[in-house]
């Protein structure tokens, strides 16, 4: 693997050191250092892990060498080709000093030779044997900067990457990248992306140590539709310490590069944003979510927590006060927290305090009059607003909901229900902090627009009919078929853009 600015890099300095140009005799490829590709280290090379070949005159010029179209790396790349041990090496890129390619699979262990070869004029150019060793286990991490030092290349399990403003907890989960674990089942032959499924899982089971402390492995194999790249998810115990923690793999009895770190942290808030828009405004008895780190020791919603018509202000000694006041909470996890912003009449920057047993952490947030959001379905990539025909169906195109649930598109002239939050005050006031359930229409619903497909839709009835969730019954407007972009405007604000319903006539 190598970075672009790498690739140009060393493009660079392959010109500057004298690539072979007109009236010049091509030369024989000469072999410096082969590496690992994520630890740099020469001493740790195995059957299958990707290297890095480095010397001088390997090629006529710089290649991103192309892949089958199954997505094999091939053999030969710009007239070059590499062999270890007389087995072919697949390329993934080719410089005038530099190659990337993953050692043969099939490779035996032990001490054997690297042959570098290029066409040039006509004629075959071959490197002298270049001496390495073969180890059945090259552990090497993947760093943020490629440097092979510093910061670990990780994830958590939505995605999201590791880093000091996002660090992993005690007890959680997460997963970094890693070359050279060794045998595989089932095994990938040598330029193959990796197999979705199965997983290629490894035969030897790493070792992970965070600070010294042992890690429970949760698994350990070839990222699928990747070529020989491990993923290691583990979990770390409980009692890690927290700080900029040495992470060491160990495999085969073979440890990872030292001088990389994993960042451990304590909670923290990194956002605070309207439940339906993720826009940062937070409105008044609307729905907000907290997002951040550690910010509670389970996951759970209220079920069971209400009491008569009272909402639960606390989750597992988990509290949440917005301007001071304790909020309503509706669910939590370590990485996010809803709750109910609690009546206030207060605009403009107001404190937020999570509280749980470990502590407490506090960020600031923008209480606005309004700052509307309609509720998405999730598939899609929260492509399509949530909304409901009359007789209780769901508005969604075909496919777009499990077979089990009743949809239908839209037609003109129908009447659908939408769903938001964020869209201000109401009369008869609903006081934040209790079960409601009717009808209390918006204080000044001559401010609200709502568009579809860019025409303006009649709006029966706009107002809260639960906690926090406001209700719009609209007339779907004279539209074409196809998906049309719905936008609320309530006093200058506007929902989120880019959202639809499907409409069939």
């Amino acid at each position: 693997m190598v970075r672009a600015r790498e690739l140009a890099g060393a493009a660079l300095f392959g010109m500057l050191c004298g690539v072979p140009g007109v009236g010049q005799e091509p030369r024989n490829p000469v072999v410096h250092t082969v590496v690992n590709a994520a630890s740099w280290f020469a001493d740790s090379l195995s059957p299958g892990a990707p290297a890095v070949v480095s010397g001088a005159e390997l090629s006529g010029g710089s290649f991103q060498c192309v892949a089958a179209s199954d997505g094999r790396w091939p053999v030969e790349c710009g007239g070059v080709s590499v062999s270890v041990g007389g087995r072919p090496a697949a390329l993934s890129y080719v410089v005038p000093n530099q190659i990337g390619i993953q050692i043969p699979v099939e490779s035996t262990p032990g001490a054997t030779t690297l042959v570098v070869e290029r066409k040039a004029g006509g004629a075959t150019l071959r490197s002298a044997p270049f001496s390495i060793t073969l180890y059945s286990h090259s552990p090497g991490l993947f760093t943020v900067d490629g440097s092979a030092s510093g910061m670990a290349l990780g994830v958590f399990a939505d995605g999201s990457l590791i880093s000091l403003g996002n660090p992993v907890s005690p007890g959680e989960a997460a997963g970094i990248y890693a070359v050279g674990l060794g045998a595989t089942n089932p095994v990938v032959t040598t330029g193959v992306l990796s197999p979705a499924n199965p997983v290629a899982l490894t035969v030897s089971a790493p070792k992970v140590t965070v600070g010294g402390r042992a890690c429970e492995v949760l698994l350990a194999g070839l990222v699928p539709q990747m070529h020989a790249v491990y993923q290691i998810v583990f979990r770390l115990p409980a009692e890690t310490t927290l700080g900029e923690l040495p992470i060491l793999v160990e495999v085969g009895g073979r440890k990872s590069q030292p001088g990389v770190i994993l960042p451990v942290g304590r909670m923290a808030i990194g956002a605070v944003a309207n439940t339906a828009s993720g826009a940062p405004g937070i409105v008044s008895g609307s729905w907000v979510s907290i997002y951040g780190k550690n910010l509670a020791p389970s996951t759970r919603d209220w079920t069971g927590a209400i009491s008569g018509d009272l909402l639960p202000t606390e989750l597992d000694r988990v509290t949440v006060r917005i301007n001071g006041k304790l909020a309503a909470i509706s669910f939590i996890s370590p990485r996010q927290i809803n709750v109910q912003a609690p009546t206030d009449s207060r605009l403009g920057s107001v404190m937020v305090e999570v509280r749980n047993a470990q502590g407490v952490v506090r960020a600031y947030a923008l209480m606005k009059a309004y700052s509307p959001g309609l509720f998405l379905f999730a598939p899609e990539r929260l492509r399509y607003v949530v909304a409901v025909h009359a007789d209780g169906s769901y508005v969604a195109k075909a496919g777009l909901l499990p077979e089990s649930v009743p949809a239908r598109p839209a037609r003109p002239g129908d009447v659908i229900l939408l769903y938001g939050t964020g869209f201000g005050s109401t009369t008869p006031a609903v006081p934040s902090g209790q079960v409601f359930s009717g009808a209390a229409p918006l204080s000044d619903p001559s401010k609200l627009t709502i568009r579809i497909g860019g025409a303006e839709a009649a709006v029966h009835f706009a107002g809260l009919t639960g906690v926090g969730l406001y209700q719009f019954n609209v007339v779907v407007p004279e539209l074409p078929d196809g998906d049309h972009a719905v936008v609320a405007e309530i006093g200058g604000e506007k929902s989120q853009a880019d959202k639809y319903i499907t409409v069939t006539r």
